[in-house]
């Protein structure tokens, strides 16, 4: 289930880790559907989000739902100066070997660094990719952010999204699957805590974004009418993009219907 929290000011005074914190609470999802958007009051700068990959541990001793992806809602507000990164240079750390990968809003893959450096166990994201592809940020606006551990990628039935001619490349969406959304991972991959260090980025207004994945309509940040009738309309479609919140991801059935309505009934 996908959960908000609210922008944390972090009293830093200057330096790189100074601005808005966003800590994931609860447990932020593997894909579009279930993202977890980086809201505020307004549009104020963020710095750092922090959370775990859990991998396939207990949550309060019972058996938990596999953690080893994590995937944000983010708003870019300077594509140029866009920087993601678990480096400590950045402001970010990793307590194992991470990967970062940036998504439009629809699930297509957009950029992906596995390491910054020979044998560095700490992505650094850029807003272009080196890899001859030209893959790069057009401008301003939502996009998906996504850490996992290695060796855990994104890909979709025609194969991973991303190819790495070096682990150090930052690549554009060249891989089999690189036209397609994502809708797998290829597997686990490793765990821990982490911070990813962020440059251009902010909030995005809580008005403007659904509080959950069945809040689908305006007026945001409430459940009515409005938002059965988008789902089942773009159920009907066989639209992905709002309506493939359950497994098996990448058709919709039943157990899509019964998700929206666990979260229907949930509330905001």
């Amino acid at each position: 289930m996908r959960t908000h929290c609210i922008a944390i000011v972090l009293a830093l005074g200057t330096g790189a880790a100074a601005g808005p914190e966003w800590m994931e609470m609860g447990e932020a999802g593997s894909f579009p559907s279930d993202a977890e958007a980086v809201t505020g009051a307004g549009v104020d700068p963020v710095t750092k989000i922090s959370g775990r990959l859990d991998g396939a541990g207990l949550l309060a001793g019972s058996p938990a739902m596999p953690d080893f992806q994590d995937m944000y809602l983010i708003r870019i507000e300077d594509a140029s100066a866009f920087r993601a990164s678990t480096l400590a240079d950045f402001g970010g750390l990793a307590g194992f070997d991470a990967q970062l990968f940036l998504f439009k809003t629809d699930g297509t893959g957009l950029l992906a660094n596995l390491d910054s450096a020979t044998f560095s166990p700490h992505p650094l994201l850029l807003p272009f990719a080196n890899d001859g592809t030209g893959a790069q940020l057009e401008g301003p606006g939502l996009y998906l952010l996504a850490i996992s551990g290695r060796p855990s990628v994104p890909g979709n039935a025609n194969g991973p999204i991303f190819q790495f001619g070096s682990p150090t490349e930052n690549s554009g969406p060249d891989g089999n699957g690189g036209s397609m959304p994502i809708n797998l991972w290829s597997g686990p991959g490793e765990t821990g805590r982490y911070e990813i260090g962020l440059v251009g980025v902010v909030t995005i207004p809580s008005g403007e974004v659904g509080c959950d994945p069945a809040d689908l309509a305006e007026p945001y940040g409430s459940h009515d009418f409005s938002d059965i009738i988008v789902f089942l309309s773009q159920f009907g479609a066989g639209i992905l993009d709002q309506t493939d919140l359950a497994p098996p991801f990448g058709v919709l059935d039943f157990s899509d219907v019964l998700a929206f309505l666990t979260e229907f009934a949930d509330g905001c």
